[in-house]
C-alpha cells in the first residue's frame, strides 16, 4: 500500500506532475486532479503537495495543482449533493482524473458517469493511470470514447525494473512475464 510508504507516495507525486505538465503544456488555467475512489485520491493528494512545494513542479508561471475527491457513495446529506466536491470551471481549471490502476477499464468508465453527471467535462479530461495491467487497455478506453489516456507504467515496465534493481531474481521475473504470453 502505498499510503505506508511516503516517500514512494512523494515520488509517484513527482511523476503525476510531470504527465499533468506535458497533457496541460503552458495553458495558464490551473490544473486540477480529480482521484478515482479510493486509490486515485491519495496519489492526488500527493501530485498537489508536490506541485506546490517545489519550485519547478510550477515553474513558467503555472499555478501549482489542486485536487476533488469523488466520493465511492453519492453524498446523501447536505446541501451539495454530488460525487465530486467542488463545482466544474472549465474556464479556471484543467480537469484530470487519476487512478492507481487500470485492468478491464470499469472504474473509469463509471468514474466517468459519475463525473458527467456532477458537469465535468470526463471523456475529453487527461485519464492519468499509474499502472495499466493489460498492455491493450488504452484501445479500449478510446472505444468508450475516452479521448486522451496517459499510463505511467505498465505491469511488465514493474517487473523489468524489479528485476534491474535486483529486488527480483531474473527467474522470478520470467515466470511473472510468462503469464503474459498466456
Amino acid at each position: 500500500d502505498i499510503t505506508d510508504n511516503p516517500s514512494l507516495l512523494y515520488l509517484l507525486g513527482r511523476e503525476i506532475v510531470h504527465a499533468v505538465r506535458l497533457c496541460f503544456g503552458n495553458d495558464s488555467r490551473q490544473p486540477c486532479l480529480i482521484g478515482i475512489p479510493t486509490a486515485g485520491t491519495p496519489l492526488a493528494q500527493a501530485a498537489s503537495m508536490v506541485s506546490f512545494l517545489e519550485p519547478d513542479a510550477h515553474s513558467q508561471g503555472q499555478p501549482p495543482i489542486c485536487f476533488r475527491i469523488m466520493r465511492e457513495k453519492l453524498k446523501g446529506h447536505g446541501v451539495h449533493k454530488e460525487w465530486v466536491n467542488g463545482e466544474p470551471d472549465i474556464q479556471k481549471h484543467l480537469y484530470c482524473s487519476l487512478d492507481n490502476v487500470v485492468t478491464d477499464g470499469q472504474s473509469k468508465i463509471e468514474a466517468a458517469k459519475r463525473l458527467i453527471e456532477d458537469g465535468y467535462p470526463a471523456y475529453e479530461m487527461p485519464q492519468i493511470i499509474l499502472v495499466a495491467r493489460d498492455e491493450g487497455i488504452v484501445e479500449k478506453l478510446k472505444k468508450h470514447g475516452f479521448k486522451h489516456i496517459v499510463i505511467l507504467y505498465t505491469l511488465r515496465d514493474i517487473i523489468n525494473g524489479f528485476k534491474r534493481k535486483g529486488y527480483w531474481t531474473s527467474e522470478m521475473a520470467a515466470q511473472a512475464l510468462s503469464e503474459f504470453n498466456d
